[in-house]
């Protein structure tokens, strides 16, 4: 039988323990106000936060890969004997895959902005031979790099047919909310309707791109050996517990209390502050790697 006084005392610690964190997020995180309205049906408003996000996935193949990777750890926990982390599991489920999908989209900016720099430097050769956007935007069809020469391919394809340049980039700006690109289809747009060179731009936002993509390579290298070791630091809770459930001479040391309610609860507990401690430390590392560009009223 446990002592009243360790249960409250165990009890103070996490209350404690949830302030410091609630204080640490109030102090970390900028608040937010959401202005837009709700849209009706629970799919049709994931479906809305995935496309804001820019992640490649519907909300139907989001809920479906939730609902299978939430059985298969409920399954796994439960097997071991600690059915709150299948509560955990399910609940963790939609922010994992989530994180998931971050890293994909993450990883193709990166590589849509290396391949933008090389088609403004195609477009600035074409018009440094010819003097004519049509032939540059030819040169970057030739000789551009996927993925970003689908795009001028798309828009290529449109001026073609008669459509405007501004008008031909519409679509793709909307599609890609990349700032580099919205700021190349401006100068374009611009050339195309007032004449006048824009070599000089082409060059200035050239160089912006590719010491951006720089920039953030560099702080990614130089945080790869946090990002390591805030990885180890939170998973390590749940390899020590696999280790005591399934290693022979590791279970001695558990003699049955994580088959307690107490116990469950301090796994529950270990479980939430290892996983907020993990997508705290990725969200900081993040904030400010992402050009954000607003348009004010002149």
């Amino acid at each position: 039988m446990m002592e009243p006084t360790f249960v409250t005392t165990l009890v103070i610690a996490l209350v404690a323990g949830a302030g410091v964190f609630l204080v640490f997020i109030g102090l970390a995180l900028p608040p937010s106000v959401r202005l837009e309205k709700p849209e009706k049906g629970l799919l049709a408003g994931l479906q809305k936060r995935l496309d804001a996000a820019e992640l490649p996935v519907t909300a139907g193949e989001f809920v479906t890969a939730c609902g299978v990777f939430g059985a298969v750890v409920a399954g796994l926990a439960v097997l071991l004997g600690a059915p709150v982390l299948a509560l955990v599991g399910l609940v963790l489920a939609p922010v994992i895959l989530w994180q998931r999908y971050e890293a994909q989209r993450d990883r193709f900016r990166q590589e849509y902005n290396e391949s933008l720099a090389e088609t403004v430097q195609l477009l600035r050769e074409g018009f440094s031979a010819t003097g004519s956007l049509r032939d540059a935007l030819h040169h970057v069809v030739r000789n551009g790099l996927p993925p970003a020469v689908v795009d001028f391919e798309e828009v290529w394809s449109a001026q073609a047919t008669g459509i405007d340049l501004e008008d031909a980039f519409a679509p793709v700006i909307e599609r890609r909310r990349n700032p580099y690109l919205r700021m190349v289809a401006e100068a374009l747009a611009l050339k195309a309707s007032e004449g006048g060179n824009v070599g000089q731009v082409l060059h200035g936002l050239e160089t912006m791109i590719r010491e951006q993509v720089y920039l953030r390579q560099e702080i990614e290298a130089k945080q790869s050996q946090a990002r390591l070791e805030s990885t180890i630091v939170s998973l390590s809770p749940f390899f020590f517990f696999l280790a005591i459930k399934l290693l022979p001479w590791m279970r001695e040391y558990e003699l049955g209390f994580y088959h307690t309610f107490l116990g469950q609860i301090v796994l529950a507990v270990a479980a939430a502050f290892s996983v907020a401690s993990f997508f705290m430390a990725r969200r900081i590392a993040t904030r400010g790697l992402t050009l954000e560009v607003k348009e004010v009223a002149a």
